[in-house]
Order: C-alpha cells, then sequence, then structure tokens
C-alpha cells in the first residue's frame, strides 16, 4: 500500500521495495473456468478447476437441437500450458444420434491475455473402433473472473532498517471455489483523501493533515498474483523517522486509510474492482500495531520485540 517516510517531511510511497527484498515473480496464468471452445458446430464447454498444477472437471458438447453429452476431464496445468484428456463419456451418442468420442484430448492449450481468459492449442478426438480420430486447432475464451473478495495475513515486519513497518499478504478468494487468478495483476487506489490523526494531533504540525494518495507524491502499487492466488506484500506503516518523531512529539495516535479499492486486470487495460481494505498504524509511545482489515500485529519499538498484554 504506502510508506511514510521522513526525508524533508515528504510523503512517497513505497510498495516497489517489497517485490525486490522478497523475491517476487510473477506466475504464470491458470486454468480454472469454464472455457468456451471454437470451432465448434454446437456448444463445447471445458468446466475446469485446479489444485496447485493438477485440473479437474468436465467437457460439456451440444449439438444444435440435440441432448449434450459429458466427459470427465483430468490434466494438469504448468507454466501456462494446459494439456488435458476427456473421457468415460455419457451417453455414447446424443439424442441426434451423434456418436461420442472416446476420448478428447487437449495438448499445449497456452493461457494467455492480460485477464488470463484467452487460450489455443489443439484437440484430438479419438472415436470408438472402426471410427477413427481427428485433430484440429482451437481457440478458447473465457469471462475474465473477479474475486468474490481477499484474505489478508500479516506476515512480517519489513527489513533494512524499516522493522516499523508490517508487511501483509492478499490471498484472492471466490464463492465457487473454481477460479485461479495466477498470472495476472491486482492494483490498489485510493477514491478519497484521508485524514492522518497523528498529523493532526502534531503540535508542530510538519506533516500535512490530509492525504490524497491516488495523486503525487503517492503512486498506484500493483503486484503480480503468484501461484495459489496470493500476492505480497503490502507494507502497511510510517518510516523510522516519522515513526520515531510521533513517538516523542505526539506521544499516542492513529493513521486510518477506510478505503484502499483493490482492483484485478482484465483485457483492454482494464481493471476491475473486487475488494475495499481498511488500513489502519496505531502509534504509542513504546509501541506500533500496523493493520490490514482484521489481520494486525503489535510490537514494541524501537526494540523490535512482540507486545505483550
Amino acid at each position: 500500500m504506502w510508506a511514510l517516510h521522513f526525508c524533508f517531511f515528504s510523503i512517497v510511497n513505497d510498495d516497489a521495495e517489497p517485490a525486490a527484498l522478497n523475491g517476487q515473480t510473477s506466475a504464470s496464468c491458470g486454468g480454472a473456468g469454464a472455457w468456451t471452445e471454437s470451432p465448434a458446430s454446437g456448444s463445447s464447454v471445458w468446466n475446469l478447476s485446479q489444485n496447485g498444477t493438477s485440473v479437474s472437471g468436465t467437457l460439456t458438447v451440444a449439438s444444435p437441437g440435440c441432448s449434450s453429452m459429458n466427459w470427465t476431464v483430468t490434466g494438469t496445468s504448468q507454466g501456462g500450458t494446459l494439456n488435458l484428456r476427456a473421457g468415460s463419456p455419457s451417453p455414447s451418442e446424443d439424442s441426434c444420434g451423434n456418436l461420442a468420442a472416446t476420448t478428447v484430448t487437449a495438448s499445449n492449450i497456452v493461457v494467455s491475455g492480460a485477464g488470463c481468459d484467452s487460450a489455443s492449442g489443439a484437440d484430438t478426438d479419438v472415436f470408438p473402433d472402426g471410427y477413427g480420430s481427428q485433430t484440429f486447432s482451437v481457440a478458447w475464451r473465457s469471462a475474465a473472473s473477479v474475486p468474490s473478495g481477499e484474505v489478508s495475513t500479516f506476515d512480517q515486519w519489513g527489513p533494512d532498517g524499516y522493522g516499523n513497518q508490517g508487511l501483509f499478504s492478499g490471498q484472492l478468494t471466490t464463492s465457487t471455489g473454481n477460479a485461479e487468478f495466477s498470472g495476472r495483476r491486482v492494483q490498489e487506489s485510493f477514491p478519497v483523501d484521508f485524514a492522518d490523526g497523528c498529523a493532526q494531533a502534531d503540535p508542530n504540525s510538519v506533516v500535512p493533515a490530509r492525504h490524497r494518495p491516488s495523486g503525487p507524491p503517492y503512486s498506484q502499487s500493483t503486484w503480480n498474483v503468484l501461484d495459489n492466488s496470493t500476492y505480497t506484500d503490502d507494507w502497511v506503516g510510517y518510516g523510522p523517522a516519522v515513526t520515531r518523531y510521533y513517538q516523542n512529539y505526539v506521544g499516542s495516535c492513529i493513521l486510518r486509510v477506510p478505503q484502499q479499492q483493490m482492483s484485478i486486470s482484465s483485457d483492454n487495460d482494464q481493471w476491475l474492482q473486487y475488494k475495499v481494505h481498511a488500513l489502519e498504524y496505531d502509534v504509542t509511545a513504546t509501541q506500533v500495531t500496523a493493520k490490514r482489515d482484521s489481520a494486525s500485529k503489535c510490537e514494541t519499538y524501537p526494540q523490535g520485540q512482540a507486545c505483550t498484554k
């Protein structure tokens, strides 16, 4: 999110630091979702879930005016490439007498796009004995999924002299349990400015009492979504010099940021909103507490020891 640093009393964004310090890299697109395949004479949908590199689900095909046929799907998703096998068709033919393939193999299906909602590769349909097989190129599309929410977790106190700032990770969630967000990006923005309770309590008034993070000198931080639909790290807190200043000259105060709007990347440079976080940083003469929604951590500062009740 943000870190407020003392540098001629200026305020700067600092979320570029965590990625380098924590070795964060981008992940490849996952395969979960409802994928519509073309070309197809009717409806052909791969409905997939992903757990690690394992993929499972169903393939449903329906010709115009005919009943649908279903296959059980297993396979893998690695490095943004799907390799799947659909077997055990039910029924063996549809209501129009079209014969179901014994197996449908989707090979080297590469998932791409800012929303991880496009894919292409090849299908091979193998029919019962005497009916042969066919291989053809396919393109897949799915709706760019949007998280239903996000769970924050405290990871650690900041390294390299920033041990007063709390580092939080985010776990994207979905109500269906069928979405995979790796390979995409999430971004913060701030719809409104916010009042800095510590600055307002400062008798010397050396830091602006209100901030507008969406404009200079702030920037919107962006994170890569990693495997397991997580990202790290959002830094919450003042810089060390600012924290010590408020401890010495204010004593106890609270900075509250009520609206950290989170959005996820989609095609056409669109960002889809999914969650608003409440952030808080509490300062006392001997302790600091960093909060991101229900996740929080307290330590003595500058000693850097766990708080005791």
